[in-house]
């Protein structure tokens, strides 16, 4: 996950979802590169979009065609994401932090993004 030092607790409330919904997942942390990822969730506060840090941590997942997941929160919406012009993030897949429905919406599109591989939660059992 790719997101500003400010929206660092709303990043780890997403993180914490993750690791609990998803068997054999983990999200990682910044120290690791994105090259490593499966998947590139975008933390977008108001600004994100003017961040160096995050065009670039988009820019090498694009590199290395890693599906990037835009998330708003605060005051931000999908519609105002303005990243520069080299800089594509597809908000098709983008999902709101504040959504009655966020955590489900997130795994299913982290599900699809992976390319319908299936997740199973915690605990469950896999099917024959």
């Amino acid at each position: 996950m790719s997101h500003l030092e400010s929206d660092a607790q709303a990043a780890s409330e997403i993180r914490i979802l993750i690791d609990k919904a998803l068997e054999e997942s983990r999200a990682m942390t910044g120290d690791e590169p994105v090259s490593d990822s499966d998947v590139l969730l975008v933390l977008c506060s108001e600004g994100a979009d003017r961040s160096p840090e995050l065009c670039r941590d988009i820019e090498r997942a694009r590199e290395h065609s890693i599906p990037v997941i835009p998330i708003v929160h605060g005051r931000q919406t999908l519609e105002a994401l303005d990243f520069p012009s080299g800089v594509p993030v597809p908000t098709d897949r983008g999902l709101e932090f504040h959504d009655q429905m966020f955590a489900i919406k997130l795994l299913l599109v982290v599900r699809e993004a992976l390319g319908g591989e299936v997740l199973l939660a915690r605990g469950s059992v896999k099917r024959a």
